[in-house]
């Protein structure tokens, strides 16, 4: 399957131009490497392949539902967290699913001594928790399925 095609595309800044017939096809499960000298357009190319960049002519090609990641070779932390803090924002939720199974984790140890009657109500609790990360788990797995 073609995940991404491109045809003739060209891209100018002023009287430079920097990419001039540029034809590529990528398929599903390729892999793919843009080498040249510096200044020739490598970085200008994946960011029109990204949609970071137009581009003056030629056509791009892709699916409506593919999604694409670009990790600028210039990084700047625009916070002031340290960047440790800033890697583990990316795990937030994770972290989040990971302090309700503790929790849950710690109910369940607790269940031995629950009474009959208390015993309804911890299951109920339980399973409510259980269906809520059954949710938030298959959401995660949709988001990181999509960035490959």
């Amino acid at each position: 399957m073609i995940l991404m095609q491109l045809n003739g595309i060209s891209k100018s800044f002023g009287a430079e131009e920097i990419l001039s017939n540029i034809k590529m096809e990528v398929k599903d499960n390729d892999r793919i490497a843009i080498v040249g000298r510096n200044g020739a357009g490598k970085s200008t190319l994946l960011k029109i392949m990204a949609g970071e960049f137009s581009h003056d002519g030629g056509e791009l090609l892709k699916p409506k539902d593919l999604t694409m990641g670009y990790l600028s070779q210039h990084m700047t932390l625009e916070s002031g967290k340290t960047i440790w803090a800033e890697m583990l924002d990316v795990f937030e939720h994770l972290l989040g699913l990971e302090k309700q199974i503790r929790s849950m984790e710690q109910q369940m140890e607790q269940a031995a001594t629950l009474s009959m009657e208390n015993m309804k109500e911890y299951y109920s609790s339980m399973m409510s928790c259980s269906k809520h990360f059954s949710v938030m788990a298959a959401i995660h797995m949709k988001q990181t399925l999509k960035l490959f």
